[in-house]
């Protein structure tokens, strides 16, 4: 079970070390590895962990049931059989393309929304396989998901930091924070509190951060999803789930457009029914009327610009992109 102390926000970086070292349950010497092997049960290992997928084949289902693309295959289904009815008309190719729309449409969203579940597949590579820590007395190189809150880790140039921690002691060390908070030059840490934003304090160290020069030692207070990264990686996944302000509009605009389709195409039936008294000529030109006003290409054009203008903002940006 996860100790309370990760699930709180405890201001690691403004307590009295000695508490810090109370809440972590471990003294300036350190962990042994009895203990240490005891936390890895509890806390579990140091590792960035994804939520369940879903099967790759219900994914891109998924991308036909959103109204606008029941929209269009419902437009394509009617075109269709308007064909049938009055074969030679041009409906055929109609119904063709329109699902062909769908068909696309529905691959490039599911292609990238594959690209962005990769995402935590970049924040592991951001943190290290090895880590220098002090166990039983000495100095130890073990596997970075194997260190635990309370340990003390070493931090030495050319270093990827494996874990939140505070500062025990430090020689002039300077840190990379551009992940995290996107500072472009490395700090120096300090020993003493110097903010009341635990991001900008310069007495922790974050995982997944690099070590630019100097040496130190640190507390680790949390390990995995607890971490700053770790976090920032949980909200990549939970944000999906979430309308944007776009997709509401376009919802919006979509119920809009298809009430303004399906309306002219009763009227229009109704006409036609009036003028010529005949039932398929008028069906099917009701049909032609809704097919008509479907903007099949709406959903194309915004996904493949949103995707442009992601990767535009990417190239001038780099560093905002992991």
């Amino acid at each position: 079970m996860l100790g309370t102390y990760q699930k709180e926000v405890m201001h690691e970086h403004k307590i009295p070390l000695a508490e810090l070292y109370e809440r972590v349950r471990s003294s300036p010497q350190g962990l042994t590895s009895l203990e240490a092997a005891k936390r890895l049960t509890e806390y579990g290992h140091n590792v960035l962990e994804t939520k369940e997928r879903w099967l790759l084949l219900t994914k891109f289902l998924k991308q036909f049931t959103n109204f606008f693309a029941l929209l269009l295959l419902a437009a394509a289904g009617l075109a269709l059989w308007a064909n049938g009815i009055s074969p030679g008309q041009g409906y055929f190719h109609i119904g063709l393309a329109l699902l062909a729309v769908v068909l696309l449409n529905a691959l490039f969203i599911f292609i990238q929304q594959y690209r962005s579940e990769r995402i935590m597949d970049q924040f592991r590579k951001m943190l290290p396989s090895k880590a220098e820590v002090w166990r039983d007395g000495k100095r130890k190189l073990i596997p970075a998901e194997e260190v635990v809150p309370g340990d003390i880790i070493f931090i030495s140039a050319g270093d990827k930091i494996p874990a939140d921690a505070r500062l025990i002691e430090e020689n002039t060390l300077k840190v990379d924070h551009s992940s995290i908070t996107g500072e472009a030059e490395p700090q120096l840490r300090k020993i003493e509190c110097t903010h009341e934003d635990i991001l900008e304090s310069r007495n922790l160290v974050f995982s997944g951060t690099l070590a630019m020069a100097g040496d130190g030692r640190a507390l680790v207070y949390a390990t995995a999803q607890y971490t700053q990264v770790g976090r920032i990686a949980s909200l990549t996944k939970e944000v999906q789930g979430i309308e944007t302000t776009l997709h509401q509009q376009l919802q919006h605009f979509v119920w809009h457009i298809s009430t303004i389709a399906v309306v002219l195409g009763v009227v229009f039936f109704l006409a036609g029914l009036g003028l010529q008294q005949e039932l398929l000529p008028s069906l099917i030109f009701a049909a032609g009327i809704i097919v008509a006003n479907v903007p099949e290409g709406l959903m194309p054009t915004v996904t493949l610009a949103l995707s442009l203008a992601s990767r535009r903002m990417a190239r001038q940006r780099p560093w905002c992109v992991i």
